[in-house]
């Protein structure tokens, strides 16, 4: 091989090494960035898990105070049944106080 060939073949080799160097830096950055990416990917994923969990305790709060709400009215009712006892129990007891004397 003469020295021009020589020399032809280090600057093609240069060349390629820059190239490939290039190649690994843009790799390089593109890996940074998917580890970046894959990084907030999971504080979501472990946010996303904590809201999950936090809707399910809520939801079964909201559940419990739906079944307490339904009491209300049924304690209503009875309220008024009593009230409705003691209003004839009054108008009798008057009844007979005037019968006595």
């Amino acid at each position: 091989m003469s020295n021009e060939e020589l020399q032809g073949k280090i600057v093609k080799i240069a060349q390629a090494y820059r190239a490939e160097r290039l190649r690994n830096e843009e790799f390089s950055k593109a890996l940074k960035s998917a580890n970046v990416d894959l990084t907030n990917a999971k504080t979501i994923a472990a946010e996303y898990e904590n809201i999950q969990i936090a809707f399910k305790e809520q939801s079964n709060k909201l559940a419990v105070l739906v079944k307490e709400n339904k009491k209300t009215s049924l304690y209503k009712d009875t309220v008024k049944k009593q009230e409705a006892v003691i209003g004839k129990l009054e108008t009798l007891l008057e009844k007979l106080m005037k019968d006595k004397k």
